[in-house]
């Protein structure tokens, strides 16, 4: 599965067709080192949610909008098995 920023990269290029999981190469989403994690959250039984089939949510930010603490800017990546 390709890194969840390369994901925020793809998307954000308008270059998501569905087959981002098996692109394995960073070098293909332009700006991709520059998107940070800001909040990953983990299924959990004991809390009673779940994401996906025991997923997590990832939220990104690039570094830009971080600086300029632009969090309407924030993507959301689900990834689960």
């Amino acid at each position: 599965m390709a890194p969840a920023f390369a994901g925020c990269a793809f998307v954000v290029a308008g270059r998501n067709d569905g087959r981002l999981r098996y692109c394995a190469c960073q070098a293909l989403a332009p700006g991709a080192d520059q998107w940070r994690m800001l909040l990953q959250i983990d299924s959990d039984e004991n809390a009673m949610f779940e994401w996906g089939d025991c997923g997590q949510l990832f939220f990104w930010i690039t570094e830009d909008a971080l600086n300029r603490r632009a969090f309407d800017e924030v993507w959301m990546i689900l990834q689960c098995s």
